[in-house]
């Protein structure tokens, strides 16, 4: 969901009959010009958007978008003028008749800066209002149910809590070959392959359906057109969809990212260059603070140019960042600055290129985001220390029995040392190399059957290893 402020513009400036509009017509709209702001209007509002109409400094309604955009030729010109339009549920009007706020620049502007007068404004209106029209209609994911489908049979897994409350962050683990890129490929494809089958179904809640349905139970979404609106829910189903399998690259220039985000703000939203570098500044903050990193945002110079600062105040330019602090980066602030907000996410081996450490972090970053952004996250790891951050409720085992792939749920792997993540979630029985394991095998079966000779020549052979000192320590009190 993301604010908007915008003027309707009546042909007759002294007409002055947006209230009319909006309570005859339910709809807003821009005339058939072109520019970044009729682009917006087209392209980047979205259903749920939050808009408040206004008359220079008035304010005059706040609405919620419900309908798509519409083109209209020959519009109604003794009412509404427009030719691009969109539908919109009138949430409430406003009983204010004097320049209330300061005026934004522009016909239509997004308000995102949660620091700006306009932002607040929308923002307390919006919370004002009866708390039923804060429900979000965002899609969510609740479970799924695969008839046969490769490796799954007769397969379901929830991505619900001990509560039956939707879960925001859901990891997928288990040993290679246990399907968890073939899930989130599933989920992103739904209905578009022939070898699903008709029994299949996503069960999702929050739809928001074109004819303005919004059922309060959960639904079953069915690959059969005939079977609870599946058809309808599968279309609004997949613009919700985000999916980034391994072979995404995330290695586009985190300068280029971070100056046409600012950029954006600037040209497209009512934002002043301070106002722009601040949100930035929030956002790789934030980024670099759960990655307890001795890094801030600094500035932009006159050529763009990118620089930031370390806690000791010495200013330093994007060039001088390592490799992994730049992929780092690239991963998540693309997140926060592109299309993700209220989406549901599939990510295929987030741990790639990230060293260990932020391996076991990232999950911090995720959940936060899916919390604050009201998105919903799917991911599938192979990595250990992923694995071991998640919480209890998040993690989904995929493991192999009697020939069928089936969930463990509820495992206690959070805060778990690596070994055991590899040895129990991962089947790795040993994380040493195998030779060594094989030598440290034979010693204690030296140990065991008092060959101390022999066992003392094979532990000189693999000296090194924490295990060999144990048993070289064992070896010498048998000895005495």
């Amino acid at each position: 969901m993301t604010y908007w402020h915008m003027q309707l513009h009546p042909d007759n400036p002294e007409q002055k009959n947006e209230i009319d509009i909006l309570e005859k017509t339910s709809l807003i709209g821009l005339g058939d010009l072109k520019g970044p702001q009729v682009d917006d209007f087209i392209e980047i509002m979205d259903v749920g958007d939050i808009v408040l109409v206004r008359r220079r400094r008035i304010p005059l309604a706040l609405v919620e978008v419900v309908g798509e955009h519409q083109y209209e030729s020959k519009p109604n010109k003794k009412l509404d003028w427009f030719e691009h339009r969109r539908k919109v549920k009138v949430l409430e009007i406003s009983k204010i008749k004097k320049h209330d706020f300061s005026q934004p620049r522009g016909t239509l502007r997004k308000s995102i800066n949660k620091k700006a007068i306009t932002y607040k404004y929308i923002n307390d209106w919006y919370n004002r209002l009866e708390p039923s029209l804060n429900q979000t209609k965002n899609q969510r994911i609740r479970g799924l149910y695969i008839q046969n489908y490769k490796m799954f049979v007769d397969f379901k897994l929830s991505f619900l809590n001990k509560n039956q409350e939707v879960l925001p962050l859901i990891v997928l683990a288990g040993i290679n070959g246990s399907g968890k890129t073939t899930l989130l490929e599933y989920i992103d494809r739904f209905d578009t392959q022939k070898s699903f089958k008709d029994n299949d179904y996503l069960e999702i809640e929050g739809n928001t359906f074109k004819n303005g349905f919004f059922p309060d139970m959960p639904l079953k979404i069915f690959r059969s057109s005939g079977r609870s609106k599946g058809k309808t829910g599968i279309i609004e189903l997949r613009k919700n969809i985000r999916y980034f399998p391994v072979t995404v690259n995330f290695t586009k220039d985190t300068q280029e990212l971070i100056v046409s985000y600012s950029n954006r703000l600037i040209k497209k939203s009512d934002y002043r260059p301070s106002e722009a570098y601040e949100a930035i500044r929030d956002i790789l903050d934030d980024i670099f603070h759960s990655m307890d990193l001795n890094v801030s945002f600094s500035r932009l110079d006159e050529q763009d140019n990118v620089f930031f600062m370390n806690r000791e105040g010495q200013e330093f330019s994007i060039d001088e960042l390592s490799t992994g602090e730049k992929t780092l980066l690239s991963k998540i602030f693309h997140l926060y600055i592109g299309d993700y907000a209220g989406k549901i996410i599939l990510v295929d081996e987030p741990e790639l290129s990230l060293h260990p450490s932020w391996q076991g972090k990232i999950l911090g970053i995720y959940e936060k985001f899916c919390q604050s952004q009201n998105s919903q996250m799917v991911i599938a790891t192979h990595s250990p220390q992923i694995i071991g951050s998640a919480k209890r409720e998040y993690l989904r085992i995929l493991s192999m029995k009697n020939g069928k792939i089936g969930v463990v749920e509820d495992l206690p792997s959070y805060g778990r040392d690596i070994n055991w993540v590899l040895k129990n979630v991962m089947g790795v029985d040993s994380v040493r190399n195998l030779e060594i394991a094989e030598k440290i095998q034979e010693c204690q079966e030296l140990l065991k059957d008092e060959k101390y000779d022999e066992c003392e020549e094979a532990l000189n052979a693999i000296e090194k290893d924490p295990e060999v000192l144990k048993l070289r320590n064992i070896l010498f009190f048998e000895q005495e």
